[in-house]
C-alpha cells in the first residue's frame, strides 16, 4: 500500500507541475520525440507530405499507371501500392468486410498483372471473368 501511496503522489506531483508550467501533449513530444508516447503524439506536419515529395495522380489515369507513379514517386513497394489501391478505398466505401483485400469470406474479386501492370486475368467472387 505504501507503494501506491508513492506512486499516486508522484502523479499528482507531476500533473500540478505540468499545469502550472501549461505543459502539454506537444511538450512532451518535443522532449521525449522517441519515446512511445512522443511517437503517438505525432501532429499532422510530422506526416504530411509538401512541395515536389505530394504525389498527385489524375483521377482519368489508368490504374496500372497510377500504381507505377506510385512506386516511382513515394518508393513504396508494389505490395503497399496495391494495398492503397485496394483496401483504402474498400474502406472509405465502407465495404472492406467484403472487398478490399483477399481474405476467408470474402467476394474473391482479384485482378492479376503482368510485370508492365498489364491485366493478364480478372476473378469475381472467384469465378474467372477476363483471361488476355
Amino acid at each position: 500500500s505504501s507503494t501506491i501511496v508513492q506512486l499516486s503522489i508522484g502523479d499528482a506531483l507531476a500533473i500540478a507541475t505540468m499545469k502550472y508550467k501549461k505543459f502539454g501533449k506537444l511538450d512532451f513530444k518535443k522532449f521525449h520525440p522517441s519515446g512511445s508516447l512522443g511517437a503517438k503524439l505525432k501532429t499532422v506536419e510530422d506526416l504530411m507530405l509538401t512541395g515536389n515529395k505530394i504525389p498527385f495522380i489524375s483521377e482519368n489515369l489508368k490504374m496500372k499507371d497510377a500504381l507505377k507513379n506510385m512506386i516511382e514517386f513515394t518508393g513504396i513497394s508494389l505490395e503497399e501500392a496495391v494495398k492503397l489501391a485496394s483496401e483504402n478505398p474498400a474502406r472509405q466505401l465502407k465495404v472492406f468486410d467484403r472487398k478490399g483485400s483477399i481474405a476467408s469470406g470474402k467476394d474473391a474479386d482479384l485482378v492479376v498483372l503482368d510485370r508492365n501492370y498489364e491485366v493478364v486475368m480478372s476473378f469475381c467472387r472467384g469465378v474467372s471473368s477476363y483471361t488476355r
